[in-house]
């Protein structure tokens, strides 16, 4: 059937001619409602490119529908608009999907930046505290802020072991109680 009579048919004849295999007639139907569809999905989406995706989504739909199964539609012109709304849809979805990634991708950095403030900011704190220790105790905190075991420290600096223990545990509480955190004992209780 030439084009020019496709176009002098009703929409309850076309759609005949589409459950009937023509696959012309689906291409009428998308030419007959072109217009009407492209002015919902603009009005929808605002963004002329965007629309155009859309739209093209919308096509894609309705053919797909009418080639799968075209029976059991009614109101073609009503059915078409309910395509076009729901790709719009479709699209603010994955949309406000996309955005929603953007802004928890964004927080993460944020926070992970703060993170390494404050981490620079108490490192900073901690070696203030250990600069102004007794002797006794700055030496071992800078052996153990470097990485040096207890049986290390306590041959670098020529003390048993267990003095070695007992000024990182001395050395532990003055930085827990700097940074307000409770001993180890007092947390459990808690």
């Amino acid at each position: 059937m030439n084009e020019k009579n496709l176009i002098s048919l009703s929409d309850t004849i076309l759609m005949e001619r589409i459950q009937s295999g023509d696959s012309e007639a689906i291409g009428e139907l998308i030419l007959r409602y072109e217009l009407l569809l492209r002015k919902i999905i603009i009005k929808r989406v605002g963004d002329t490119h965007v629309a155009e995706d859309v739209f093209g989504e919308t096509c894609l739909a309705i053919v797909k529908r009418l080639h799968n199964n075209p029976t059991g539609i009614d109101a073609i012109d009503k059915w078409l608009k309910r395509v076009a709304r729901s790709k719009c849809a479709d699209y603010w979805r994955k949309e406000g999907k996309h955005h929603e990634i953007i802004t928890i991708a964004e927080e993460y950095r944020a926070a992970a930046l703060e993170r390494e403030v404050l981490k620079d900011v108490r490192r900073n704190e901690v070696l203030e505290m250990i600069d102004e220790m007794e002797p006794i105790y700055k030496d071992i905190a800078v052996l153990w802020w470097q990485g040096a075991t207890i049986a290390e420290t306590s041959e670098q600096l020529g003390i048993s072991q267990g003095k070695v223990k007992y000024r990182r545990r001395v050395i532990t509480l003055k930085l827990r109680e700097h940074f307000g955190v409770p001993p180890a004992a007092q947390k459990e209780k808690q």
